[in-house]
């Protein structure tokens, strides 16, 4: 800390402890470790090329939620969106920015008021959300600020490179500021973290030589305690997880506060010592988060760790170096870097990221990435409804059909008298298969077919129907009458028969004849003196009978 004449001074019991492990001890903390889950997500670079000038960089990004986000860079150049940022139409630029210098920094308490920081002294302010910026602030314009802090809308802090006077406080929301404490030892501020009454700064001697500061306080500023950085290499970022602090910085240094009551770190550095790291991301799950910087050869990298110790390159830009990252859930993130480079890291980034197409019944789902989300999958129905057709679901195929044979298709029909419906054969609505018979109809009925409405009946009349019959004698046949069998067709006259026969009728063989005998015939007819008439014999017309004696 500070004594009153301004040198520091040890705070006593708190110094900065760097824990090394003994090879045994590692193997063990790794044997007990949990394995952590992966993390379903995917980095994606989105084009950024209708914003700024071409080499313009993006110095920072900062968002409060899933949504809502801002970036700034050279040039004055300031960016927000409330949509997720996922594209670049989900971005504007802000119309009034005060500067066309670098703004470095920038820091949002709520979805309308925000601070941004930059280079000739540079402290501009938002009430709007971000698209019109006012200038406050009165520092000089040889102070390039590097970071900034707003713990509510009057309280914030910001940092300089300015030697001996690395750090800046407001009350007022930025329209004053006060030097927070004079530093004997010249040191210039890279980033400010501000955790309750807790603040953290990291220094740089100079920007060459590399000797790497930590200056925290735990009243608010007022005394502080100042350490050097192992290995003396600058710390460009400070970022609180919710629980502890991470500092990251030169030679893939990343550095845990695992004690903050007795500032101890733990180191969980990058095994790629050529990198530069200059921020620290973390999401809401306290296992993942991500470094960005330079990976030494020209690029930018981009480091993920999901058990806060060991780190793997997640994503790499060949020649856009990464200057911030921030991250607000374990599938959403943000980095910016040089010429306007903009990556985002969402659950997906196309189709297949959000899993292999399946079945569901007949329903071949197909999950779908929109705007970064894996939604809920978008479904074809395999079941089209085809005629004589079956619709299959395979799980990577898709839909298909299979031919029926059998099924009913079509609709009903009439194969003369018969009833039925028309069934598939092979994949074709070309069979029949028989309801009824319209045939088996009542006497005296006539069996009707329709296409629709099946058999029906009409009354006949008539038409022969019962058996043949005698009515007296007149032989003939029943005949129907408006559909009963109550009629009557002669066939044959049984009367009409013969002289000396008698007509006879019988119902089932028809009409006959009886031979008659002693019954009139002929004519009247004389033998010598007896007059008579002829009578019939056996059927003959051949005998006499005598009416008179004339003699």
């Amino acid at each position: 800390m500070l004594s009153s004449s301004g040198c520091p001074r040890r705070r006593s019991g708190l110094v900065w402890t760097v824990v090394r492990f003994s090879l045994a001890c590692l193997l063990c903390s790794l044997l007990l470790a949990a394995p952590a889950a992966a993390q379903d997500g995917y980095w994606g670079k989105v084009d950024m090329s209708s914003f700024g000038s071409s080499g313009d960089a993006f110095q920072d990004v900062f968002f409060l939620d899933a949504n809502a986000g801002w970036i700034v860079g050279d040039n004055g150049l300031v960016l927000y969106t409330n949509t997720g940022g996922s594209m670049a139409a989900d971005w504007s630029e802000a119309t009034v920015v005060p500067t066309s210098g670098i703004l470095r920094k920038v820091h949002f308490i709520d979805l309308d008021k925000g601070w941004a920081v930059g280079d000739s002294g540079t402290v501009i302010r938002t009430t709007d959300g971000g698209d019109s910026w006012e200038a406050i602030g009165s520092l000089s314009t040889s102070t390039p600020v590097t970071s900034v802090f707003f713990s509510n809308e009057n309280e914030g802090w910001i940092s300089t490179d300015i030697e001996t006077r690395p750090i800046y406080k407001t009350s007022d929301g930025g329209d004053n500021w006060g030097m927070v404490s004079t530093l004997n030892e010249a040191k210039k501020g890279l980033d400010i973290l501000v955790v309750g009454s807790n603040i953290w700064l990291s220094c740089s001697e100079s920007f060459s030589d590399k000797q790497g500061y930590l200056l925290w306080s735990i009243n608010d500023g007022v005394d502080w305690d100042i350490e050097h950085v192992p290995l003396e290499k600058d710390m460009f970022a400070l970022t609180y997880d919710g629980t502890v602090v991470w500092a990251a910085g030169q030679q893939g240094t990343i550095l845990e506060n695992t004690d903050m009551d007795n500032n101890v770190w733990l180191p969980h550095n990058l095994s790629d010592t050529n990198t530069t790291l200059y921020d620290v991301g973390f999401s809401p799950n306290p296992d993942v988060a991500w470094v960005v910087g330079d990976t030494g050869s020209g690029g930018g990298g981009i480091w993920i760790t999901e058990n806060r110790d060991s780190w793997t390159l997640d994503a790499s830009d060949p020649t856009s170096i990464f200057r911030a990252i921030d991250a607000k859930a374990s599938n959403r993130a943000w980095a910016v870097g040089d010429d306007r480079t903009l990556y985002t890291y969402r659950e997906c980034q196309q189709d297949s990221h959000c899993g292999t197409t399946y079945c569901n019944g007949l329903l071949w789902m197909q999950p779908v990435c929109q705007d970064g989300v894996c939604v809920t999958p978008q479904s074809t129905d395999c079941d089209t409804g085809i005629e004589c057709q079956q619709g299959t679901c395979d799980d990577a195929g898709g839909c298909g059909q299979t031919p029926l044979t059998g099924t009913d298709c079509g609709s009903t029909a009439c194969q003369g008298l018969q009833y039925g419906h028309e069934i598939c054969e092979s994949g074709v609505c070309s069979g029949f298969r028989q309801i009824d018979d319209c045939s088996a109809v009542p006497e005296c009925q006539q069996g009707t077919c329709d296409d629709a409405g099946g058999c029906g009946q009409t009354p006949l009349t008539g038409t022969d129907c019962g058996s043949t019959a005698c009515q007296g004698l007149l032989f003939g046949h029943e005949i129907c009458e408006s559909g009963a069998c109550s009629g009557f067709r002669e066939i044959d006259d049984c009367s009409a028969s013969p002289e000396c026969q008698q007509g006879t009728c019988d119902d089932a063989g028809g009409c006959g004849q009886t031979p008659l005998t002693g019954t009139d015939c002929g004519s009247t007819a004389c033998q010598g003196l007896q007059y008579g008439h002829e009578i019939c014999e056996s059927g003959a017309c051949s005998g006499f009978r005598q009416i008179d004696d004339c003699s």
